[in-house]
């Protein structure tokens, strides 16, 4: 381990993944799921304590659980981490684990509107042994979802007749008093709890999570690849595992990953905060002679499917966009069939020389 850095392992002890996703409802995306621990530096220490602390008691003193920060600080994966673990704590009452995107919670609320379909629902959340709200600060702006949220934490904190409560993590960008889209209500109940900022990891914890998913896949890196991956914020913790596994299916046996094949595959010069996906939705357009319109539409013609998923690469790597906005962009597609065609341009971009092509040209016009 590299000196000073500290992980979070995301799974049980037991590596018992199925008896755990038999009690949970995920929606977490494959790249994120690579991973097996979460690596922080001394920029998140206070993160390690909270965990910890949060596993191992039997009655955590803090609840809701918010964990907050920018894109690519991994907190969405560290709270799918937990849920993962859950089950293990001495805190976990009997009961369901739930971990899915906010968004999607509303979804189900809003299809539920029956007396007897939504008593039901809310008997199930509101007797939860976890409930993980993702991208919390993506939730729709509505009076009964923020009452809803705000009945559903009085549940969860609530002590029931055996001495315990449910547990509450939320993930969203800003603090809960900064979050616009959030009623008061909602707000005050959030930042009663613990509020937990993530900074993206530095160098060290990088250098940790490279070497780490190097020695599974039995890749050796140079020196020089090595720093190139481990600096700056780019790609983020959550996407270098999957990196690595690419480089490791391009590089021959017994030969190192050199500076120039990592920089084929994590291009730098973008800045994910300053290109707007629309930008890029226009920019693929142009290549593939189509309008964005085309992009959008529910069209499966070869060249449009083969521009939109481009359009997904480029939201993701680029724009640092969540596959559920990714899929909100491009029409209202399911979060699943953009990270399905996100996983399909990654494997085609090894291996056909048009898909590389084609993403080279589009990353030097957005450079422009």
């Amino acid at each position: 381990m590299v000196s000073g850095v500290f992980s979070i392992p995301l799974s049980s002890s037991s590596g018992d993944s199925a008896a755990s996703a038999a009690h949970s409802r995920r929606s977490k995306n494959a790249t994120e799921n690579r991973l097996a621990a979460f690596f922080g530096g001394g920029e998140n220490r206070l993160v390690q304590a909270a965990v910890e602390e949060l596993l191992r008691s039997s009655n955590p003193p803090y609840n809701p659980l918010v964990l907050c920060g920018p894109s690519g600080s991994g907190k969405s994966l560290l709270a799918g981490g937990i849920a993962g673990r859950w089950t293990e704590s001495p805190a976990a009452r009997a009961g369901e684990v739930f971990c899915l995107e906010a968004s999607a919670w509303a979804e189900e609320f809003a299809r539920r509107r029956a007396p007897r379909r939504l008593a039901a629902w809310r008997e199930h959340y509101r007797g939860a042994s976890l409930v993980v709200l993702d991208h919390l600060d993506a939730l729709p702006t509505s009076r009964a979802v923020a009452h809803e949220l705000a009945r559903l934490i009085d549940a969860l904190t609530a002590i029931d007749g055996k001495g315990r409560h449910g547990q509450l993590i939320v993930t969203m960008r800003d603090r809960p008093e900064a979050t616009a889209n959030l009623s008061s209500d909602v707000a005050a109940r959030l930042s009663g709890g613990l509020v937990v900022p993530l900074a993206s990891a530095g160098s060290e914890a990088r250098r940790a999570l490279i070497l780490a998913s190097c020695e599974k896949h039995e890749l050796t890196l140079s020196d020089s690849a090595l720093e190139y991956l481990a600096a700056g914020t780019e790609p983020p913790m959550a996407e270098l595992p999957a990196l690595v596994e690419r480089l490791a299916r391009r590089v021959a046996a017994g030969q190192i990953g050199d500076l120039d094949l990592v920089r084929e595959f994590a291009p730098r010069g973008v800045n994910r905060r300053t290109v707007r996906i629309d930008r890029v939705a226009r920019c693929v357009a142009r290549y593939y002679q189509l309008s964005v319109a085309d992009l959008k539409s529910s069209s499966r013609r070869r060249n449009v499917a083969v521009a939109r998923r481009t359009l997904i690469y480029f939201a993701r790597e680029v724009c640092g966009k969540s596959f559920a906005r990714i899929g909100a962009f491009l029409g209202g597609r399911d979060h699943t069939t953009v990270l399905y065609n996100y996983g399909k341009i990654c494997e085609l971009q090894e291996s056909d020389p048009a898909t590389r092509l084609a993403i080279a040209e589009i990353q030097r016009k957005l450079l422009a």
